[in-house]
Parts: structure tokens; C-alpha cells; sequence
């Protein structure tokens, strides 16, 4: 038996709160059509899922996998839209895989001298001088909200303020999301091209915000250099340039990803508006796919405008959303529900070129 009786039932009183035993189709999709075929056919949804549980636990390896463990990975891509609950049946997974590969009765395998587990994670110490540089040019940004050339106020009297993060791209100029400096919510009517460009000359940009004690280096906007709605980026011209912080490298190359090339890619970022965070851990590319790459590195909202660096801290791409991918990408043996996706530097580098924005930035393109 690859699960306990009790891990059955706690999978089957999971599933019922969720509504899953109505989903007896999507949860056994990809399953072995003949093993389904022997499976009971009961009428009362609640009955043929537990029954549907029990008989596949009994069962290790059949032609096209194990059975208990696609039901559980199935479950948990029906609910994507629920972590916590997509975390309980990928768990449960790993535990049926794990009992149908080795049996509960198989002793751990001895121990072996240190070795690369399939490739190197290994970086030079250099790696963490590099992120603490790298962070120096990053910052939170602080949008106010305008409507019909007002700003919007709460009923205390504070301004409402979005937040983004932003990174030198040049020696006086920074760059986010459009959709950072439009300052809405989904759904709403983008801000008119006015109020859109007092939101931009409206942003405080701060440096140094580390912690919460820290004060950093705030600066004001002189000017709206470029934007691109559909590219989602904003180009922003500092009032005065910042003190020993350098813009960022930028990767002028082709981002090649073919033959399960692996590249890690590295973010730093404001998440919810709080001080600057690092995502360096669970950070494949994915895909690069019509001009965006798409990444398994972590982000929140508030990480818009982020950079997107490689493992030398050169910059690849403006992180812009997190979309659903439907299970179209597995990572570490795992569907992904989600995948993050930046717009890649080449494209604004030609865009702002054809604006005739890009000379005289002071941008550093390796």
C-alpha cells in the first residue's frame, strides 16, 4: 500500500471540501485508460472518490506511471488557485512516488562522499560583492495616484501611493513598469496621458530603503523620458543623479535557452512597497517567447520594475507580471501553476532607440 489508511481519508475529506469528487474526469486525466477501466464505478461521487483512492493506492507502477501519484498531481493543478491546498496534494505526491519506488520496507541507500547533485550550484564569493553592488542601483518607488489632475486622497488626507521598484539604467535616469506609473488597479481605465504624466513627475524614487529604519536617498522626478504600454516599461529622468551608484549592466546578447540550457536569474526587488528584498533560490529561466522571458523566480506585487539579472548581475530583463501557465512548465519534477515574466532588455534598448531616447542615457550594454 503506497499511503496509510489515514492519509486516504485526509486525501478524500480534502478533496470533498474542495468540490474535486465532481472531478473525477481532470483527476484521473493522463492515467492509464485500461487501469481505468478496472477501476469500481460507484453512482455517488463521494463513494466512487474514495474508492477511486483506496484501489490506487494498492497499486505501484503501471504502464504510464503510478496511478495514486497522477491523481495527486492532477489534484493539485485543480487547485492552482489555492497554494496552501495545491501544497497538501503535491506532498502527498512525492510520498506515493516515493513508497512506489522504493518500498516502505527498503533501508536508505549508504552514504557517499560529497558530490554536484545533477549541475554545479555552486558561485564564486564574488556572487554576494555582486548582489550587494547590484542593489545600490535599485530602489522602491512611490507613485501618486492623479485623477482629472488632482491627486486622490484617503479620508485622513494622505495621498494614495503605489508602489513599484525601479533601477538605474543610466547615470541620471531609472526605469519601471508602465503599468507601475499608471497607478491603477486591474480592471480600471488606464490614467488619461495627463494624468499619467503628473504620476510620473509625482514618484519619489528611494535608494537605500534596506530596512525600515533606513531613510535611504529619496529623489524626485525632473521628467517622463519614454514609455511603452504594450512593452510596459516607463523611462524616468532623475532631478538630481544619485550619489556612488552606477547603472546597471545591460545584456545586449541573444538569451539562449535551447537544448534545456540552464540559466539562473536573480531579482532584486521591493515587494509590497517593503524594503528591498533578494530572490537567488528556486530561480530557473523557463522560456523566452516572443521577446519575454518567463522565470520561476520568486516576486509580489510592489516587484514590478525589477531587475532581471543573470548570475554576473547583468541585467536581462524588466520583470513586469506573474500569468498562469496551466501546468505548461514542470520545475523540479513539479507543474508550475504560475510563471513570472519580464520584458527582455534588447527589446526596450531598440524601442527607446527608435524614440530617439537612447543616446546619451550613459547605459552600460556588455
Amino acid at each position: 500500500m503506497l499511503l496509510t489508511v489515514d492519509d486516504i481519508y485526509a486525501i478524500h475529506d480534502q478533496a470533498l471540501k474542495l468540490g474535486l469528487q465532481n472531478k473525477r474526469d481532470l483527476l484521473l486525466f493522463g492515467i492509464n485508460i485500461e487501469y481505468i477501466a478496472n477501476l469500481p464505478d460507484l453512482s455517488a461521487p463521494a463513494n466512487q472518490l474514495l474508492s477511486d483512492l483506496q484501489n490506487m493506492s494498492n497499486d505501484e507502477a503501471v504502464a504510464g506511471g503510478v496511478p495514486l501519484e497522477r491523481w495527486l498531481r492532477n489534484a493539485a493543478y485543480a487547485t492552482s488557485l489555492r497554494p496552501d491546498k495545491q501544497q497538501f496534494f503535491r506532498e502527498y505526491a512525492d510520498k506515493a512516488a516515493k513508497a512506489a519506488a522504493f518500498g516502505d520496507e527498503t533501508p536508505p541507500p549508504p552514504a557517499k562522499p560529497e558530490r554536484i547533485l545533477f549541475e554545479s550550484d555552486l558561485l564564486p564569493f564574488g556572487f554576494l560583492a555582486g548582489a550587494a553592488r547590484t542593489g545600490r542601483s535599485v530602489a522602491r518607488l512611490s507613485v501618486p495616484r492623479i485623477e482629472d489632475g488632482q491627486p486622490r486622497l484617503f479620508a485622513s488626507g494622505k495621498p494614495v501611493l503605489f508602489f513599484g521598484t525601479g533601477w538605474l539604467i543610466g547615470t541620471k535616469h531609472v526605469i519601471t513598469n508602465h503599468h507601475v506609473i499608471n497607478a491603477r488597479t486591474d480592471g480600471e481605465a488606464p490614467a488619461s496621458p495627463s494624468d499619467f504624466d503628473l504620476q510620473a513627475k509625482g514618484v519619489v524614487v528611494q535608494f537605500g530603503y534596506d530596512d525600515e529604519q533606513a531613510e535611504g536617498e529619496p529623489l524626485e522626478i525632473a521628467a517622463l523620458t519614454a514609455s511603452d504600454a504594450q512593452l510596459d516599461y516607463a523611462l524616468l529622468e532623475l532631478a538630481a543623479e544619485p550619489a556612488e551608484r552606477k547603472p546597471l549592466p545591460l545584456w545586449a546578447r541573444p538569451i539562449d535557452l535551447a537544448g534545456g540550457t540552464r540559466l539562473p536569474v536573480n531579482i532584486i526587488q521591493h515587494p509590497g512597497g517593503h524594503p528591498k528584498q533578494i530572490a537567488i533560490r528556486n530561480n530557473l529561466a523557463a522560456a523566452l517567447e516572443g521577446g519575454e522571458l518567463r522565470y520561476f523566480t520568486d516576486t509580489a506585487e510592489g516587484s514590478s520594475g525589477s531587475p532581471v539579472c543573470n548570475d554576473q548581475w547583468q541585467v536581462l530583463a524588466l520583470h513586469r507580471a506573474s500569468t498562469m501557465s496551466y501546468g505548461k512548465y514542470n520545475y523540479q519534477g513539479k507543474d508550475t501553476a504560475w510563471i513570472n515574466i519580464g520584458t527582455t532588455v534588447t527589446r526596450i534598448v531598440e524601442d527607446l532607440k527608435a524614440k530617439g531616447k537612447w543616446a546619451g542615457l550613459g547605459a552600460v550594454m556588455v
